[in-house]
C-alpha cells in the first residue's frame, strides 16, 4: 500500500549497508526524504576508503526521489559531535523538513547508537514543543534482517502510542518484488558482468529432476560422479593428438585441436556411460545433461542441480537468482585501477524479496583457502552483515559427517577415498567460517535462513 507522499517524511541513517534504507523507499514509494548522514572516512573490502558521501550518492544514484546534493535533504553531523546526543538533536532541528513536518518515519537500521539517541532525544521534545494546535506524529522503524520484519514504535507529540501506519503490513514484514541482484551490488559500489541479461536463472526441470535422483542414490553413486571430475582431469591431460608443428597453418594448428577435443569427448562420455550402467536410476540422465567440454562436468551439473532445487522450492520468496557471476566494481575508474579485471566469480548468487544476499559455493573437488576467505569477504563487500557465503558440497550432511569415520591408513573405504577433496573443501570453509551444507539440506536450511 502507498503512503500518502505528502503526508510522511521519510528519515534515514547514512550507513554502509543502504539496502536498509532503500527497501522502504521502494517498498512504501516515499518522496519526501532526508537523510542523516556524516562527515567520516571508513576503510572498506578490496582496500577502498569508504565514505558517508559515497554510500549516499549510491543510494542517489538508484532512487530518483532522493538527491545528496540537495542541502534540505541532508543532514551531516560532524563525527567529533558523536558524543553528544542533545548537539545532534539540535542539528536535526535545524533542518526545514524535519521541522515542519507532522508525519515522519525515522528508519534507524543500521544507524550509530549516538545517532539513533540524538533521533530518540529529538522526538521526546515534541512533549514540551508548542505544536499550535496540530499533533506531531513519530514513526521509529527497524528493518530485522534475519526475520524480515520491521519493528515499530509510534509516538504522539512526544509519548509513546500504540499506533501502526495503515500501509504497514500487519505482521510487519517488508519483501518487495523489485528487488535485483545488480541493485544489491551498486547499492555497496560494485556491479555484475551484463547485468541485464547474463545468467538470470529462470528454471530447468530436467535439473530438479537429476537432483531428486542423485539424493536417493547410494552414497557409492554419488562418489562415482564426484570420482568421475578427477578422472575428467586427468583425461584432458592424457588424451593425446596429432604433435602441432611450428610450420602448420592456422588453420591446420585448429584443426588438430579439434581432433584432439572430440576424442577427449569421447572418453569422458564412455567414463559417464560406464557410470549410467553401473547405477541405472540415473537413466539417460547424466548423457543427456552433462555439459562435457567443460573442464569438470560434475561440477557444472552440481551447481545446476543446486540453482534448480532453490528455484522450484522457493522461487516465492527469491527476487532473483543466478549463476557464475562476476563481480567488478560499479565506477568504471575504478575498474581501470584494477585493470579492468574481475574482483570474484561467485557460483550461485541469491537475492530474495527481503533483502537478503546468499552466495552459494557448489565444490565437487578441491577449494583452496584463498578461494574460501575470497567467496567470504565478497559476500560482505556487497551485502554487509545481512549477506551470507556459504558452500554446498555433493555429499549428504550424513556422509560429511561420515568422512572421518574409520578414517585411518588401515582403513579407507572406496567412497572416502573418492571423497578426498570434497574434505579439504570442507576443511578451507570451515577455516574461512562458511557454512557448509550437505546437498540434501538445501530446502531444510534455506528456509531456515530466510525464514
Amino acid at each position: 500500500m502507498k503512503p500518502n507522499s505528502d503526508k510522511y517524511l521519510y528519515i534515514m541513517l547514512s550507513t554502509l549497508n543502504q539496502m536498509v534504507n532503500y527497501i522502504p523507499i521502494i517498498r512504501y514509494k516515499f518522496v519526501n526524504i532526508v537523510n542523516i548522514t556524516q562527515k567520516k572516512e571508513v576503510k572498506g573490502e578490496f582496500k577502498r576508503n569508504e565514505t558517508n558521501k559515497l554510500w549516499d550518492k549510491r543510494l542517489d544514484n538508484l532512487v530518483a526521489d532522493y538527491s545528496c546534493e540537495e542541502e534540505e535533504c541532508n543532514i551531516e553531523i560532524d563525527s567529533a559531535k558523536l558524543s553528544n546526543k542533545a548537539s545532534i538533536a539540535d542539528e536535526i532541528e535545524r533542518n526545514y523538513k524535519v521541522s515542519h513536518s507532522n508525519h515522519r518515519i525515522w528508519n534507524i537500521t543500521g544507524g550509530q547508537r549516538p545517532l539513533i539517541l540524538a533521533i530518540q532525544c529529538y522526538v521526546e521534545r515534541m512533549r514540551t514543543k508548542n505544536n499550535k494546535n496540530q499533533d506531531i506524529f513519530d514513526h521509529i522503524i527497524y528493518l530485522e534482517g534475519n526475520s524480515g520484519k520491521i519493528h515499530h514504535t509510534a509516538y504522539k507529540n512526544g509519548n509513546e502510542i500504540k499506533r501502526q501506519p495503515k500501509f504497514l503490513q500487519p505482521d510487519g514484514s517488508y519483501s518487495i518484488d523489485e528487488l535485483n541482484i545488480s541493485t544489491a551490488f551498486r547499492l555497496m559500489g560494485y556491479n555484475i558482468k551484463n547485468a541485464e541479461t547474463e545468467n538470470i536463472y529462470t528454471g530447468n526441470d530436467a535439473y530438479s529432476s537429476l537432483y531428486d535422483t542423485y539424493i536417493s542414490e547410494s552414497r557409492e553413486a554419488r562418489a562415482a560422479l564426484i570420482n568421475f571430475n578427477s578422472e575428467c582431469n586427468k583425461t584432458n591431460k592424457s588424451v593425446g593428438g596429432e604433435k602441432i608443428l611450428k610450420t602448420d597453418s592456422k588453420e591446420t594448428k585448429e584443426q588438430k585441436n579439434q581432433e584432439k577435443r572430440k576424442r577427449t569427448l569421447r572418453e569422458k562420455k564412455k567414463k559417464v556411460q560406464n557410470i549410467q550402467g553401473d547405477f541405472s536410476a540415473y537413466g539417460n540422465q547424466l548423457d543427456s545433461l552433462f555439459e562435457y567440454d567443460k573442464t569438470y562436468p560434475f561440477g557444472y551439473a552440481l551447481e545446476e542441480m543446486v540453482i534448480a532445487k532453490l528455484y522450484k522450492v522457493f522461487k516465492n520468496d527469491i527476487a532473483e537468482i543466478r549463476h557464475s557471476v562476476v563481480l567488478k566494481f560499479d565506477n568504471e575508474e575504478e575498474n581501470k585501477e584494477v585493470n579492468n579485471t574481475q574482483l570474484d566469480e561467485i557460483d550461485i548468487l541469491v537475492v530474495t524479496k527481503k533483502g537478503q544476499l546468499i552466495n552459494f559455493e557448489c565444490k565437487s573437488g578441491i577449494m583452496s583457502g584463498d578461494v574460501a576467505k575470497s567467496t567470504k569477504y565478497s559476500t560482505y563487500a556487497v551485502a554487509g552483515v545481512y549477506g551470507q557465503p556459504i558452500l554446498i558440497t555433493p555429499l549428504t550432511s550424513t556422509e560429511i559427517k561420515d568422512l572421518d569415520k574409520n578414517f585411518t591408513k588401515e582403513k579407507v573405504e572406496e567412497w572416502q577415498k573418492q571423497c578426498k577433496n570434497i574434505k579439504s573443501a570442507i576443511a578451507s570453509a570451515k577455516r574461512a567460517n562458511l557454512e557448509v551444507w550437505g546437498i540434501d539440506e538445501i530446502e531444510e536450511r534455506f528456509k531456515e535462513l530466510i525464514k
